[in-house]
């Protein structure tokens, strides 16, 4: 290449679109395509300065895509890179969605660059990494053309993986037109109905939530998840994955199992998501201990909006205190901090998971799922739940809770307090 093109924000006027596609002027009439209701729209716009130049003004950009059913797709974006003083306009051709990411390509159809001809292709990816102010940046590629030859525009179904940088000041939104989409689902939800029902005459039933039995579903905006079974003090089961919306259907796929469950018609509100599926397992019906026999699942999860969120925690915290004391002799204690001189990083992710880091040597904790309930913390990964007492003030977390360490080396864990307070990174 030439030279690669930082894909930056441009705050401009986007044409105007209905749901069959951009108002075709006679710049780029030659582009329009005629396609189906859109299952897929990606609209964007800012500014931003690339990292690449030094001294370079901002760069700003606008764009719009969409793509049927069939693969049809049509778009525009509008660039303007005042470093290179480049303007253009390119016809988007190729639109292909991964969650919360997106390709596009296309070629160029005005340009006042000689360099930068009609009919160059570019490709560029995006990520969407969620909406309000406790959302990460969105991200996006640089924008890649070929030095000799050219890519074909529909290059962007390759997906090929891009490097991404953070936007200061920019915004994509990744949307299904017409019913839900995985930014629909990112969030905590907690089970209000969590039902099985005994296939094929559904004439048994199990209310998984009967009791004290609770369940908390967590979704990031990449699609990860964490789905929780608890009870009060105490997580009985845990599992991890990726879910997705696509074409109207709900697919999740589990860490622990190749398969993906597919749920169809999922049904989502601002506060509420209610689906039903048919699946080859899911209780015991024949009594044989295992959870594998058909069953239909009912379940309706609310969003939960009080409290301290998983939000909340999301990011990495710095240990200022990181102590264990002893339970059997509480005049022993060793801080990793003060006594030990290393450092402690916890890391938090927004699919309500968790892990530590100690340096030097970069040891790591296993990754947990953590549950909050009030101002309790439940974490568990496939064993026993621990629970934590804790605090958030600010940006210093604290808590206290049961734990264990080897106070004599002896190569045998001791059951210790550990305190600790972590400040945000």
């Amino acid at each position: 290449m030439r030279h690669v093109l930082q894909f930056v924000l441009l705050a401009i006027v986007l044409v105007a679109c209905d749901d069959r596609g951009i108002t075709v002027t006679a710049e780029n009439a030659q582009f329009a395509v005629v396609g189906g209701p859109p299952v897929h729209q990606v609209l964007g716009g800012g500014s931003i300065v690339r990292e690449d130049i030094e001294g370079a003004p901002r760069e700003i950009y606008g764009f719009q895509a969409q793509v049927d059913a069939d693969g049809n797709a049509w778009g525009e974006a509008e660039v303007h890179f005042p470093s290179n003083d480049v303007k253009m306009h390119i016809a988007v051709r190729c639109l292909a969605i991964e969650r919360n990411q997106a390709w596009l390509s296309g070629e160029v159809t005005r340009s006042d660059d000689p360099d930068t001809p009609v009919g160059r292709v570019y490709v560029w990816q995006v990520r969407d990494n969620g909406e309000g102010g406790d959302a990460p940046p969105d991200r996006i590629s640089n924008f890649f053309y070929l030095e000799t030859g050219n890519y074909e525009p529909d290059a962007c179904r390759e997906k090929t993986p891009r490097p991404t940088y953070r936007w200061d000041n920019g915004n994509v939104r990744i949307l299904t037109p017409g019913g839900p989409s995985l930014a629909d689902l990112v969030g905590t939800w907690d089970a209000t109905v969590l039902t099985y029902y005994r296939l094929p005459d559904l004439g048994d039933t199990l209310d998984a939530l009967a009791g004290d039995g609770e369940a908390r579903w967590t979704v990031a905006p990449g699609g990860n998840f964490s789905l929780i079974w608890w009870a009060p003090g105490v997580i009985f089961e845990n599992v991890a994955g990726v879910v997705d919306v696509v074409n109207g259907q709900m697919i999740q796929t589990f860490y622990e199992a190749p398969a993906a469950v597919i749920v169809p018609d999922p049904r989502v509100t601002g506060s509420t998501v209610t689906v039903q599926a048919d699946l080859e397992f899911g209780a015991d019906w024949d009594g044989d201990g295992e959870d594998d026999d058909p069953s239909r699942i009912v379940m309706e999860w609310r969003k939960k909006r009080t409290g301290v969120l998983i939000d909340d925690l999301a990011g990495a915290w710095d240990a200022t205190v990181w102590r264990y004391t002893s339970t059997a002799d509480p005049t022993t204690m060793v801080d990793l901090v003060a006594d030990l001189g290393l450092s402690v990083t916890v890391t938090v992710t927004r699919d309500s998971r968790l892990y530590f880091v100690i340096e030097p040597g970069g040891w790591t904790s296993t990754t947990d799922e953590l549950l909050i309930d009030g101002n309790q913390m439940l974490v568990r990964n496939g064993g026993e739940s621990q629970s934590f007492v804790f605090s958030l003030e600010d940006d210093t977390w604290s808590l206290a809770g049961l734990n264990e360490f080897d106070f004599d080396q002896d190569g045998t864990q001791d059951e210790a307090m550990l305190e600790a307070v972590v400040v945000r990174h």
